[in-house]
């Protein structure tokens, strides 16, 4: 298995991990700004104490350092929005939400990068959010709590392209280490504005229990540090729009996952089915569109080294036949 697989196959099983994320948030009692601000705080001291142990630097240039901090706080307000979201709606809702985030990274790459519009990209992010759509047919009877969740994906989609060329940099331990503590201290920095303004009881950091902490204890460790880490790595070979495509895969597994446990196959509609069919072809087309492109612009390559080095053996033959011509003939 090529690196590339390999890389895809641990995206997925990120994506899998994930699915859980707003299901044992709705468990939590604390606030979502709350679970956040602990969340946070428990990965970059779990992950600093894991790189003083094994001896890993976490020196680098202050400007990258500023830019890793400074992507950390997209993470808070990604991080915040979205458990806001699972709060306020459902689970299926709440992965819709998520699911637009393939949409947001097709309209913004080209103007955070310069780079030309990506039509297949932007019909293929429709196309998912429409599959997704057609699963759960939320409807509107949590429209804010999808407005959250569509918010959210866009703090994510920049996240996640900001993210993929740090990647390319630096370790991937290092980037969450200094995103994780950037989203503590953007988390910090917000309370005291929602405390005056949206919070109706107060701050209740001091009100978590222990079954609390438990949760949040998980999410940090397996979500914020192994999870995280693992598709920070996956973005050195993968393209951004990809790792949003493959991460609508997430409400999928969660189905999947909540039917195997409760041996409950009446969700498993005709409109399931379409959905699910629509999402596995926007995840499975762009890979395999550009696979062929790839191919087709190699041999176009070949075709077009070839007639080079056939025009410059014409010109030398033509060359030799000018100078058998103009030389005088041995006598």
């Amino acid at each position: 298995m090529n690196g590339i697989n390999r890389d895809f196959l641990h995206l997925n099983l990120v994506m899998l991990l994930n699915s859980f994320l707003p299901l044992v948030v709705r468990n939590i009692s604390i606030p979502s700004v709350e679970i956040v601000f602990y969340r946070t705080l428990f990965a970059f001291l779990l992950l600093g104490t894991f790189l003083y142990y094994r001896k890993m630097s976490l020196k680098i240039p202050r400007n990258e350092m500023f830019k890793m901090l400074l992507s950390g706080f997209l993470t808070s307000a990604y991080s915040i929005l979205l458990f806001i979201s699972a709060k306020l709606s459902t689970l299926s809702v709440c992965l819709v939400g998520m699911a637009t985030s393939s949409v947001w990274i097709s309209l913004l790459q080209p103007i955070l990068f310069r780079t030309k519009n990506q039509p297949l990209q932007e019909l293929l992010g429709i196309n998912a959010v429409v599959g997704l759509y057609i699963i759960f047919n939320s409807g509107f009877e949590y429209g804010w709590g999808l407005t959250v969740g569509i918010i959210a994906s866009f703090f994510g989609a920049m996240l996640t392209i900001i993210t993929s060329k740090l990647a390319l940099k630096h370790s991937p331990f290092v980037v969450t280490f200094y995103q994780m503590m950037g989203a503590w201290v953007g988390t910090t920095l917000f309370l005291p504005i929602y405390q005056y303004y949206f919070s109706k009881n107060g701050l209740q950091l001091g009100n978590v229990t222990l079954p609390d902490l438990g949760f949040i204890f998980g999410l940090a460790f397996v979500l914020s540090i192994y999870a995280y880490s693992v598709m920070v790595r996956c973005m050195r070979t993968i393209p951004p729009f990809v790792v949003a495509l493959v991460a609508n895969l997430s409400p999928i597994y969660g189905i999947i996952f909540d039917l195997v446990m409760k041996g409950n196959g009446q969700h498993l509609n005709a409109g399931f089915y379409l959905g699910t069919g629509l999402l596995l072809a926007s995840v499975l087309a762009y890979p395999l569109f550009n696979y062929y492109m790839r191919r087709f612009q190699e041999q176009q390559r070949q075709l077009r080294e070839a007639q080079v080095s056939k025009d410059i053996d014409g010109r030398r033959i033509s060359e030799v036949a000018v100078d058998i011509e103009e030389k005088p003939p041995f006598i």
